[in-house]
């Protein structure tokens, strides 16, 4: 019973393969600069991305302290230094013309924010 259950794995994941290898070798695989990506490709960016936050990011308490003066400041930075790419929080409508020539565009940081 388990020698027919391993065999079955074995023939699926081999029949996996051979598949997806004919649908690279026949094209029907998106690969043109401006396509969308695939959806298991965005799962795997956006899940590499969270882990290698969670190990690399500093751990304990924020150096800066939470006051007004400073996050009046953090927002001339943002504006001065980012907004241009990552927009402000009117979302595309202020979209440079830098941020829509990007590719692929820069997310809109101040607009995924207000929830």
């Amino acid at each position: 019973m388990f020698r027919a259950f391993l065999l079955g794995f074995v023939v699926a994941i081999i029949a996996t393969g051979v598949g997806a290898y004919f649908l690279v070798r026949d094209g029907v695989v998106p690969v043109n600069a401006d396509g969308k990506p695939l959806p298991l490709e965005t799962w795997a960016a956006v899940t590499a991305l969270d882990a290698v936050l969670a190990r690399e990011a500093p751990k304990g308490p924020n150096p800066v302290s939470l006051t007004d003066a400073n996050l009046i400041a953090g927002i001339g930075l943002y504006a001065k230094h980012c907004a241009i790419c990552h927009g402000t929080a009117k979302g595309n409508a202020s979209m440079t013309a830098l941020a829509k020539g990007l590719y692929t565009q820069p997310p809109q940081l101040a607009r995924r924010c207000r929830g």
